[in-house]
């Protein structure tokens, strides 16, 4: 066993293209990855000497996770995916995502961009400079040769079964809560990271939303009537309820509700797509793709800026109809000037960055010499076992976010895609993979 880098993963139609091909680059570069559902990872850390994990946020309630494995040997390394939510309360979110009395356990924080970095310093000062590294972020990856040839045959497939279609990435989970309204405002009044007036922003933006996604459905239906030969694949955030809109849509034959599956193929295959503020909507302009921010009912506090920013924003439904013409009878070339670009970049700097290399660059210089171990073998095995009892009560039993969000990875699945990234990039090296807990597997590279 070498060297263990620990990768847990939340949501997996968002993130697992992103960590597979992280863990592409670092068995490349001799290490091991654990891959799997946060739960399960977790669990597996107690277990394992002188292993690393690599996360997407710092929390209050991961102080114990993050403390045994700096026990046990291992380092801590934050890939920053909370700062990239760009409401003009930057300042009150950096405090609440970078806990004060968390940053101890932390080794490096590897940070999207320049004025993450920036807003980092003002408002965490006693983080060393040296521990804070711009890197961009994975999933931005996507855009550049070679690994946009990554989904091509998935966008094929997209494009034969639904022609031409509009692709509405709706991101109102916190309107539409997959947990329940009751059950979100208790989640934010007893989650021990977020202080009073971030509470108070994401309480707001709860009504805020809700009052949008009325106008989203109108809106959708105005263009299905208006357009019935083109189809409108609506995409719900992996933490909505997407039971909200099947009463709206159910009886339009070019209306589909469909969360399967990473959102880029759909992008690609698209003609256009509309969203409010998402991340989506960065993801398609840096692919060329154009992109419609109907930000009805705008509030400058509550929104996330720069997505509408760099896409073609919108008001009214009116003139979101007007802009969708121009896309879909003028076939209109969408183009992202240099000051926008310029202005992402200092946000998100994979336009600069080689995302993946600076991350594996950084842990490998940084990392501890040591190989990984398993201790505890046979409590490890029971253990696993009452584990898996209870994910499937909490599939079958509660409703459970954090199993909505994965429910199953499949090994095959895994192999498939770490074998796409070996076509694409020409790069001959084998591994293998082995199960290691619920949904979680070791993933080595072997020699041939």
């Amino acid at each position: 066993m070498s060297k263990i880098i620990a990768l847990p993963i939340e949501t997996i139609v968002r993130e697992l293209d992103s960590k597979l091909l992280l863990t592409f680059f670092l068995i490349k570069n001799g290490y091991d990855v654990l891959i799997g559902p946060r739960g399960s990872i977790f669990f597996e850390l107690k277990f394992l000497r002188n292993t690393s994990l690599l996360y997407k946020s710092l929390s209050i309630d991961q102080k114990d996770v993050m403390a045994s494995v700096v026990k046990n040997g291992g380092k801590n390394y934050i890939l920053d995916e909370e700062a990239n939510v760009f409401s003009k309360n930057q300042d009150s979110i950096i405090k609440s995502i970078f806990p004060k009395n968390m940053l101890d356990f932390v080794d490096i924080f590897f940070l999207s961009g320049e004025k993450i970095k920036n807003l980092v310093n003002k408002n965490r000062p006693e983080i060393p400079n040296e521990k804070l590294i711009i890197s961009g972020h994975p999933r931005f990856e996507f855009f550049k040769k070679p690994y946009m040839k990554y989904y091509n045959n998935v966008k094929d497939e997209l494009q034969n079964k639904y022609k031409d279609y509009i692709l509405f990435n709706l991101n109102f989970s916190m309107g539409n809560p997959y947990r329940g309204w009751d059950e979100q405002i208790s989640y934010l009044n007893n989650h021990p990271d977020f202080n009073l007036s971030y509470i108070n922003d994401i309480k707001n933006k709860m009504l805020w939303q809700k009052k949008n996604m009325k106008e989203y459905v109108k809106a959708v239906i105005l263009i299905a009537k208006k357009y019935p030969e083109i189809n409108i694949i609506i995409r719900p955030h992996p933490s909505e309820n997407e039971n909200y809109y099947k009463p709206f849509f159910n009886k339009f034959q070019n209306i589909f509700i469909i969360r399967s599956g990473n959102v880029l193929p759909w992008i690609y295959a698209s003609k256009v797509s509309v969203h409010y503020d998402c991340t989506t909507g960065i993801e398609s302009v840096l692919n060329g793709k154009p992109s419609i921010s109907f930000t009805c009912n705008r509030d400058e506090k509550l929104v996330n800026w720069l997505s509408p920013y760099v896409c073609n924003e919108v008001s009214t439904i009116n003139q979101l109809l007007c802009e969708l013409d121009t896309y879909l009878n003028n076939n209109e070339k969408f183009s992202l000037s240099q000051e926008k670009s310029e202005m992402l970049n200092s946000y998100i700097a994979n336009q600069s960055i080689d995302s993946i290399n600076t991350i594996c660059n950084a842990i490998v210089s940084h990392n501890q010499k040591s190989t990984s171990y398993y201790t505890n073998t046979k409590s490890r095995v029971l253990l696993r076992f009452k584990k898996r009892l209870g994910k499937y009560r909490r599939i079958f039993f509660n409703k459970d976010e954090y199993t909505h969000h994965f429910k199953n990875l499949n090994k095959k699945d895994v192999l498939f895609k770490l074998n796409k990234f070996k076509e694409i990039t020409g790069l001959e090296f084998d591994f293998e993979i082995k199960n290691h807990g619920i949904d979680t597997y070791l993933i080595s590279r072997t020699s041939k």
